[in-house]
């Protein structure tokens, strides 16, 4: 989210899983979305001369989200929040499967090895 805080487009390539940052951020108002696929047409869109107004009003509305949410105080509350949620996963992780933490270590070390952490 920090790149929305310096005054110019930003196009953002779609996670695969959304974190807790970018939840109160909308495609085509706070930034422009992207895939690996369109990345290349996307970025000619941004940057054609008829679609200046478009740009220039999502570069205002990623600045004014920057100003009221990169506050320290808003920050770390989102940090909690992330800490809680995480927890939570945990917590059903565990009622759920005895051998969790087995599991994430084998997924872990095989990363590791392989040199990514691919969605599981």
């Amino acid at each position: 989210p920090n790149l929305l805080c310096f005054n110019s487009v930003v196009i953002k390539i779609e996670p695969l899983f959304v974190d807790g940052a970018t939840v109160e951020l909308t495609p085509w108002v706070h930034y422009v979305p992207a895939t690996l696929d369109n990345l290349v047409e996307t970025t000619r869109y941004v940057m054609a001369p008829e679609n200046e107004a478009q740009m220039k009003s999502i570069v205002a509305a990623a600045n004014d989200w920057c100003r009221l949410k990169s506050t320290t105080h808003d920050i770390a509350i989102d940090a909690l929040w992330q800490l809680v949620s995480y927890a939570e996963h945990l917590q059903f992780a565990n009622q759920n499967s005895s051998s969790w933490r087995k599991e994430w270590g084998t997924f872990f070390k095989s990363s590791l090895v392989n040199g990514s952490f691919a969605a599981v």
